[in-house]
């Protein structure tokens, strides 16, 4: 009898007009995150060739993003120029033409990335203290908060997790509580 081996997961691409294109080999634990709006452009983590975050075009390939082997990918942006996901328990972000820079979270823990908008300039997550949105000009934002400040009423409701983002980052949706039983949630800001 063999050894057992891992089975290497692929990721595919699709289109009407050439079909299925098994696009690159990711390994054993490796994931797609997202998909440029063009279908150019894909993103995820792979543990081969290199472990760590990627991105890889039709005309380009594959292209390990950063130093950083831990960059755990979570969504690209409709245009395929930017990756938003965590490092080390960080939020992150990586641009084609800027490379990585962390999101300022100030005292947040575990400080995962669930979501970004289509330009990835408004990302959202959770943390150990809740469910957060950010951007550049407004910074860190928790998400109960923020939205009980415009009006809603959160009284015995939570949104504890935010598992999509609008493309223009101003509807989110999500799973939280409410009166003690999980229940999903919109939120228009």
């Amino acid at each position: 009898m063999g050894a057992e081996s891992t089975p290497l997961v692929h990721a595919f691409r699709w289109t009407a007009a050439g079909g299925v294109q098994d696009v690159l080999t990711l390994g054993g634990l490796g994931h797609v995150a997202g998909v440029s709006a063009d279908g150019v452009t894909i993103a995820g983590c792979a543990t081969v060739p290199t472990s760590g975050g990627y991105v890889w075009t039709r005309g380009g390939g594959y292209v390990h993003i950063g130093t950083w082997t831990d960059f755990f990918v979570r969504a690209i942006s409709l245009d395929g120029l930017t990756v938003v996901g965590e490092f080390q328990k960080v939020a992150a972000r990586w641009t084609s033409s800027g490379g990585f820079s962390t999101l300022p979270v100030g005292s947040l823990t575990s400080a995962y990335v669930t979501v970004g908008n289509g330009d990835g300039s408004v990302v959202g997550g959770r943390s150990d203290q809740g469910s957060w949105i950010w951007d550049a000009t407004d910074g860190l934002r928790m998400l109960d908060a923020f939205l009980s400040a415009m009006g809603a009423n959160l009284v015995n409701s939570s949104t504890d997790y935010i598992y999509g983002m609008s493309s223009d980052g101003k509807t989110l949706v999500g799973v939280g509580s409410n009166n003690g039983m999980r229940a999903a949630w919109i939120a228009h800001l």
